[in-house]
């Protein structure tokens, strides 16, 4: 969310008109029609935006200073942007934005959950993990049923002993 309002200068990421946190640690946004581009277009303006390039120039120095503060103030916040085409789409202006750029960094984050479940829970109140587990990511998942149970089992058994 930082991001969008942080760039909404640049009319380079999309306008949000309502943000809502959900249970489980989910998010809820409410923007603007989107439509997709071409995954071409899309990698050149991730390409552009890596590059700092003088026509995304002004996003580029948010997206960086959101990065970086994020990767100060979050403990799995990604390394690195994520340029999936996906997420530069073009509004109803014919303009490209950039959504979603930021992530968490799964492999790291649950191979903590299996290898030091009390720093995932000291980390991240359980409201906000609530659902992670099922969450299907690409690089860090699925999991097989049992293997969704032991990290649940290990977080909880965290939960229990980090109560007052």
């Amino acid at each position: 969310m930082a991001l969008y309002r942080e760039a909404a200068h640049t009319r380079q990421v999309p306008r949000l008109f309502a943000h809502r946190r959900l249970v489980g640690g989910g998010d809820l946004q409410i923007m603007e029609w989107l439509e997709p581009v071409d995954a071409d277009e899309a990698a050149e303006f991730h390409r552009a935006l890596a590059a700092r390039e003088p026509a995304v120039a002004e996003l580029a120095e948010v997206v960086w200073r959101v990065h970086e503060r994020g990767r100060r103030e979050l403990h799995w916040f990604a390394p690195k942007l994520d340029d999936n085409p996906d997420n530069i789409m073009r509004n109803a202006d014919g303009r490209l934005v950039a959504a979603d750029l930021f992530g968490a960094d799964g492999p790291r984050l649950y191979a903590a959950v299996v290898d030091d479940p009390n720093l995932v829970a000291t980390t991240i109140p359980e409201p906000e993990r609530r659902f992670m587990t099922e969450i299907p990511l690409t690089n860090t998942g699925p999991w097989p049923p049992d293997v969704r149970e032991a990290m649940r089992k290990a977080l909880t058994t965290a939960d229990t002993t980090n109560q007052p």
